[in-house]
């Protein structure tokens, strides 16, 4: 599935503010490059979103539940995660066009960062959550080659309609 790139930063160190909001994570390596990177280069410090929340709701989670499950799917996909629990999203987005189709057939999203990049990121690995999400019609819709596409697309103000903080 392509992706997209968003940004986090550590709330632990220097600057960090006490009682922060911060998000759990879940990330997987990305697959190897054909050529080694730079020494220098950013990809070391790039990852695989997995899972996205914050961390309320992972409390939450596992106070109701006593422990905090993890599905098999997630394990079968990807043998090693990495779990991030001091990490703040920082709400920087570099998101392919067709996200905003995806936005518009699920008008349930309330925010951006807590509902879509988390809905994505379980999307990949999750059995079934592609076409219940109907990113399936989109990403089929944004291949054609003539750049038509089959699906109704209205134009949405992001700033009116998602919570973007």
């Amino acid at each position: 599935m392509p992706g997209g790139l968003g940004v986090w930063f550590p709330t632990k160190g220097e600057h960090s503010v006490k009682g922060e909001e911060t998000n759990f994570l879940m990330t997987a390596q990305l697959p190897h490059a054909t050529v080694s990177p730079h020494p220098d280069s950013l990809r070391r410090n790039l990852s695989k979103l997995v899972y996205s929340s914050t961390t309320d709701t992972l409390h939450d989670v596992t106070e109701s539940k006593g422990t905090f499950p993890i599905r098999h799917g997630l394990l079968r996909k990807h043998g090693r995660i990495r779990m991030l629990t001091t990490t703040r999203d920082a709400h920087i987005y570099l998101l392919p066009y067709w996200t905003l189709d995806f936005l518009n057939q699920n008008p349930t999203f309330d925010s951006l960062s807590e509902d879509m990049i988390g809905w994505w990121a379980k999307a990949t690995w999750q059995d079934g959550l592609i076409p219940k999400l109907g990113l399936d019609r989109i990403l089929d819709a944004s291949k054609k080659p003539n750049g038509t596409n089959d699906t109704e697309t209205t134009t949405i103000n992001i700033e009116d309609d998602l919570d973007l903080s």
